[in-house]
């Protein structure tokens, strides 16, 4: 079972004192839109320290004309319609662990962990993002949950998000990413995989999950995605649909071994990584 003193962390993230954890919460400017359905793509932990001030609240009720602002306290209707395909992938690669840390990046509004966190009753599960910016709707959707703390700022492109970790939680066992690599430069991608290698290098069969649209041989899975692809470049060119064989390429680079590329649906993939064991110098 999720320890006792992880028990004590859920619900007190933000307001962590250094006494209770070696790294503060730090405030990080964002490379992309904070009205994303995702406001962290490039999720990563930075350090503890004063609570951020309250994010601004949306307007009640729906998205503003242009469609970017969501409201933060209600539901994400992508979030929704894909949180069970991505529980199925999810739950049964960690179901039979019987402690140990999920840090998931760019948690958005906090459906997922809401979702996935109570089939994993034995995990604690940190949502994290790259601002506050959505932080209402997390703690909005995860209330009540024993084993999910309360919602973290972290940037994947900060090299040192994974030092943070040391000795302040459970053993990381795991990284979950959902719809980060698109909506973000693919430095916050790299940050992502290198840091997640980082942190769980210590971890017997330690896993990254990585879920979004991708490119197979640097082509389109579909007209849809191309489409989608093009209105992302057009609102930022630092962001875009990334070839699934750069990001496993990647992952083999700083330790992982890619076991599935699962197809999702509305033509998403789920890649599932596997950390390597570390191999100590013969003496």
């Amino acid at each position: 079972m999720t320890s006792t003193a992880a028990r004590l962390l859920a619900g007190s993230f933000r307001s962590f004192t250094p006494s209770r954890a070696t790294f503060a919460l730090n405030r990080a400017s964002s490379h992309r839109s904070p009205h994303q359905e995702s406001p962290v793509a490039q999720s990563a932990m930075a350090s503890f320290g004063p609570e951020p001030p309250p994010a601004k609240k949306a307007k009640e009720n729906s998205w503003d004309k242009n469609g970017d602002t969501f409201n933060k306290v209600a539901s994400s209707a992508a979030a929704e319609r894909n949180r069970q395909p991505i529980a199925d992938v999810v739950v049964p690669l960690l179901a039979h662990l019987d402690c140990g840390l999920v840090v998931e990046l760019a948690c958005g509004t906090g459906q997922h962990a809401a979702h996935v966190a109570p089939a994993l009753p034995n995990l604690t599960w940190l949502p994290t993002d790259l601002t506050d910016e959505s932080f209402d709707s997390v703690v909005h959707h995860t209330r009540g949950l024993e084993n999910v703390l309360e919602p973290g700022v972290l940037d994947a492109s900060d090299d040192a998000w994974p030092d943070r970790f040391h000795g302040s939680w459970e053993p990381p066992v795991a990284v979950l990413a959902v719809n980060l690599t698109h909506i973000s430069p693919w430095q916050a991608t790299v940050g992502a995989v290198r840091g997640s290698a980082k942190l769980l290098e210590d971890t017997t069969n330690g896993l990254l999950m990585i879920y979004g649209p991708f490119k197979r041989g640097g082509e389109h899975t579909s007209e849809g995605n191309a489409t989608f692809d093009a209105s992302l470049r057009a609102r930022d060119p630092a962001w875009g649909c990334r070839d699934v064989e750069a990001v496993d390429a990647l992952g083999s680079a700083h330790g992982f071994v890619t076991e599935e590329v699962r197809e999702m649906p509305a033509n998403n993939l789920m890649l599932t990584m596997r950390r390597r064991a570390k191999i100590e110098p013969a003496e």
